[in-house]
């Protein structure tokens, strides 16, 4: 990074530290700030793992708003398919992968 690039982030999220100083932004919004300085620099937020936030934890929901969720990763016992639903999907026996492929739990090798 840049040090132009350094100077457009933290700006940005100096400026919403100081909005939610006043009230005027959630914990949410601040890190939702954060997201966007860096998105503008070319960061991708699916990259970051959010797998070990707590469930309520307000990065965690940041993130969950620019597309960054916990998948399931749960595997088909035979082919190399992976489940890309959100962690914690319904009904949690019924996977699918990016390709569409859909198989149960109950599926034997």
């Amino acid at each position: 990074m840049s040090w132009t690039g350094g100077t457009e982030i933290f700006e940005s999220v100096s400026e919403a530290i100081e909005q939610r100083e006043e009230g005027e932004i959630s914990g949410k919004e601040l890190v939702g700030a954060l997201i966007e300085a860096l998105k503008k620099r070319g960061w991708d937020p699916t990259d970051y793992g959010v797998g070990g936030l707590a469930e309520d934890s307000i990065i965690r929901e940041a993130m969950a708003e620019h597309g960054n969720v916990e998948k399931c990763d749960g595997e088909h016992p035979v082919q190399p398919w992976q489940c890309e639903e959100n962690k914690g999907h319904y009904p949690a026996t019924k996977h699918e992968d990016y390709q569409g492929n859909t198989w149960s739990e109950e599926e034997e090798a």
